[in-house]
């Protein structure tokens, strides 16, 4: 295995590493939702939500439409 792929799945579970990533992550497999509806289901303040898809985001693990 080379390098490059260690690095990113080490990346990809450290991303994984905030129990409120994961349950976005839940969230989102069931189908789109935008933030609102994130925090609604969460029942967790909008920063909190968006300060958690930004690190999804950033790993490419979700993207904004």
């Amino acid at each position: 295995m080379n390098l490059e792929l260690q690095q990113f799945k080490a990346d990809f579970f450290k991303a994984l590493g905030h129990p409120l990533r994961i349950r976005i992550l839940e969230l989102l497999a069931e189908g789109d939702k935008n933030v609102n509806e994130l925090q609604t289901l969460i029942g967790s303040e909008g920063s909190a939500v968006s300060q958690q898809l930004a690190v999804l985001r950033n790993k490419n693990i979700v993207y904004g439409k």
